[in-house]
């Protein structure tokens, strides 16, 4: 998946998911995914793993 998708936005949430591979390190950013994009399903699916499953999501 590309690191930043460009996008024009005055305001929004910004999800990162980063990864540490053996090849280095990959970070991904986006403003405000759609409920529909596979970027935020997996971001939803690690933070419902987390200590963090109940905070608010934008």
């Amino acid at each position: 998946m590309p690191a930043c998708k460009p996008i024009t936005m005055l305001d929004g949430a910004e999800w990162l998911l980063e990864a540490h591979r053996a090849s280095g390190y990959h970070a991904v950013l986006r403003q405000s995914p759609d409920s529909t994009d596979a970027f935020r399903a997996a971001c939803e699916y690690l933070l419902d793993l987390s200590s963090a499953k109940n905070e608010e999501r934008y």
